[in-house]
């Protein structure tokens, strides 16, 4: 959340996310720009790893998955530096934040 300028109001956005709705964005990203279909299939895939963290207590998790998943994240997002400018990137951020207008 470090590109939020007001530090104070970065927990209050943090907290706003409907992980669920962005889940279902990003599986549905049918982008032609790889690195941007990369970032999705990246959300969806440590969202999956997060809650087997958090609800399977079978699953033993090893330093070196634990490392593994933090540098499939970062490399997520040095991805996103290179297409977040590009309007697709943009379009595909603001789906997940905005509300379904039906």
């Amino acid at each position: 959340m470090g590109y939020w300028r007001l530090e104070r109001q970065r927990s209050v956005l943090a907290r706003s996310f409907d992980h669920r709705k962005m889940r279902g964005v990003c599986n549905g990203c049918r982008s032609q720009i790889a690195e941007l279909k990369a970032v999705a299939d990246t959300f969806v895939d440590l969202q999956q790893s997060r809650h087997l963290a958090d609800y399977d207590n079978s699953k033993v998790w090893t330093k070196v998955s634990a490392i593994s998943r933090i540098d499939y994240a970062t490399t997520a997002f040095q991805m996103w530096e290179q297409v977040k400018t590009r309007s697709e990137a943009e379009d595909f951020l603001l789906s997940l934040f905005a509300a379904d207008r039906r």
